[in-house]
């Protein structure tokens, strides 16, 4: 089912600017979630997003932040060179390792949210002249596999987020956990770890939302249609990628939706005949999840 529609004078146009458009807080507040009013009235949840140097993290961070009455956002990553050419210095960050317990309490400090980005990335090997060996073969830096940023990384992260009191996780995982003979699983596992770390998830007693996009594209977000499904059916459909910036804002807008809460669920997107940035019925997106 698609949760959007191309023409822009659909009438569930009016439920929708909280997030994607700058209007005052005060004349939307009759249409807002309990919870979001409680947010807006008050301040801003805090808001970690780990994996924030990735492609997915980088747009999740740089589009909380453009919405200071929701979110009050924070990166956590590796690398202090590599977000000094994405971000400049108005964006708070921590550094170091998802395995490093003191670096994700310093980071979750105070944090109602936690949004997971953080996957394993594996490297193509090259011959000894710098091609690509045929057919492809992939690696995974020592210390960085599946099992260690995967699982014990999601894991140490779900268990600092519940010590320092963090009220709603969200986990971006993958589609293709249900199948233990996904091709995905050739490195490393990872989508086996990705689904022990889910299940983890469950069971931690935390407000949960466990998406699992399928392939992630480049292209730009909010111009496709936005199809869920649940066990890897869409393993099966037509479509089967979604944009990197949809994912970030699914991811977002889970934080600010009750029907967002305790589900785990698969989207992929497809190609809306118009193009123009559709408008989007998040309240029916995730009460139909």
């Amino acid at each position: 089912m698609a949760f959007q529609s191309c023409s822009v004078g659909h009438l569930h146009r009016l439920e929708v600017p909280l997030l994607f458009r700058h209007l005052g807080i005060r004349q939307c507040t009759n249409k807002l979630p309990r919870f979001f009013l409680k947010m807006t009235k008050n301040s801003p949840a805090n808001l970690l997003i780990t994996g924030a140097s990735g492609r997915t993290g980088s747009l999740a961070l740089k589009k909380a932040a453009t919405f200071p009455h929701l979110f009050s956002p924070r990166g956590l990553a590796r690398s202090k060179e590599k977000i000094r050419t994405l971000f400049d210095e108005s964006y708070t960050f921590s550094f170091g390792s998802i395995l490093d317990e003191e670096v994700l309490r310093k980071a979750l400090d105070n944090c109602q949210k936690l949004l997971i980005l953080t996957s394993a990335v594996p490297i193509m090997t090259r011959n000894p002249d710098g091609t690509p060996k045929q057919p492809p073969e992939f690696v995974f830096k020592e210390g960085e596999e599946p099992e260690q940023i995967d699982w014990l990384g999601q894991k140490k992260q779900i268990d600092i987020a519940k010590e320092c009191g963090v009220d709603h996780i969200v986990l971006v995982s993958s589609m293709g956990v249900t199948q233990a003979d996904h091709p995905l699983n050739r490195l490393g596992n990872i989508l086996t770890w990705k689904k022990k770390s889910e299940d983890y998830l469950r069971s931690c007693g935390i407000a949960f939302t466990i998406i699992h996009p399928g392939g992630l594209i480049d292209d730009a977000g909010g111009r496709r249609f936005l199809l869920v499904g649940h066990n890897d059916e869409l393993l099966n459909s037509e479509h089967r990628t979604i944009p990197r910036e949809d994912v970030a804002d699914i991811a977002l807008q889970s934080f600010l939706y009750e029907d967002a809460k305790y589900k785990s669920f698969d989207v992929v997107s497809a190609p809306c005949e118009k193009n123009e940035d559709l408008v989007r019925d998040w309240k029916s997106f995730f009460s139909n999840t």
